[in-house]
């Protein structure tokens, strides 16, 4: 397990929480009886096939997703970032998360984590983000640790009831990352990536019981906003 220190605590972001939101209200039992959440347009419903800047889509479970992000990201689904490391003597340890999750409810949601960062506190964190995150194969996690000198992903799900999954535990394939380009910043928002990943693999429950899911065929475009 990640052994986070003390003044990590007020860095963590919560797990597969979009950044700049208000507080969730809880629309988990609408989700849970209709599979997706409140909201037109295009993002409103899973299947939609609008163009869109940032999505997601693939097969789990055998149910067939694609989650469009809406350019009113009142609507459907919205993007977002999340962060989680510690510091020590001057040197953060940690990873990134890329997520796209359901506006109202923030669940479903899926997040891409890219892991293990390292890096001075005084360093350039924009030309570090963009030497990490390179185009190429990546290795999923598979022990749920941050081991400095690697570089692995890490795909976090989140269903309609709140039931969390990971794709840290075996896995037979690898992710890809197609393409990574620098974004610059806007209002409210930090600068960061503009990311294409590819994978497909087992989501393993995190409550230890219930059954996995296997994902196959994702494809995401998500925005990696820079939180070092």
């Amino acid at each position: 397990m990640k052994k986070l220190s003390l003044t990590s605590v007020l860095l963590v972001f919560i797990f597969l929480f979009s950044a700049c939101k208000k507080d969730a209200v809880d629309y988990s039992a609408y989700n849970a009886a209709h599979g997706t959440h409140i909201g037109d347009g295009s993002g409103g419903t899973d299947g939609g096939t609008t163009t869109a800047v940032y999505y997601f889509k693939g097969t789990l479970g055998g149910k067939t997703l694609n989650w469009i992000v809406d350019a009113d990201e009142s609507k459907g689904w919205s993007s977002g970032s999340g962060s989680n490391r510690s510091s020590d003597m001057g040197v953060n340890t940690g990873s990134l998360t890329a997520i796209i999750d359901a506006t109202q409810g923030q669940n479903p949601n899926i997040g891409v984590e890219f892991r293990t960062m390292q890096y001075n506190f005084d360093a350039d964190k924009p030309a570090y983000l963009k030497s990490f995150v390179t185009n190429g194969t990546w290795a999923f996690d598979n022990n749920d640790s941050f081991t400095a000198g690697t570089k692995t992903i890490t795909i976090q799900y989140t269903d309609a009831s709140g039931n969390q999954y990971s794709s840290d535990g075996v896995q037979t394939t690898s992710a890809n990352v197609v393409s990574a380009d620098v974004l610059a910043p806007e209002l409210g928002r930090n600068d960061g990536l503009k990311i294409k990943v590819t994978f497909s693999c087992t989501l393993y429950a995190l409550d230890g019981t219930s059954p996995s899911l296997q994902l196959t065929n994702g494809e995401a475009v998500m925005r990696l906003e820079d939180l070092l």
